[in-house]
């Protein structure tokens, strides 16, 4: 339950305090658990933490290389670089 309502709320980019305590604690009960991960750097992202996200983002996809995965990468990645 934890891990959904954080991605809603990342995603809806509203509560974002309460989406970052629900991520957390949901990737504290299963560590590697890559969709957990996938979450809270949503999160992260959302709250414009985007090294952050980035940085756990990598992780992810070190741990499940699926395209979902990746595509968020590059999309995290891509907001990283300054506007041409």
């Amino acid at each position: 339950f934890s891990n959904g309502l954080a991605w809603i709320s990342a995603t809806a980019k509203r509560n974002l305090d309460e989406a970052l305590s629900e991520a957390e604690r949901s990737q504290k009960l299963a560590p590697e658990n890559p969709s957990y991960l996938d979450t809270l750097a949503e999160v992260h992202f959302a709250r414009g933490d985007l090294q952050q996200a980035v940085e756990i983002q990598r992780h992810v996809v070190e741990l499940a290389p699926l395209p979902m995965f990746r595509e968020r990468l590059q999309r995290f990645e891509a907001a990283l670089q300054p506007p041409k």
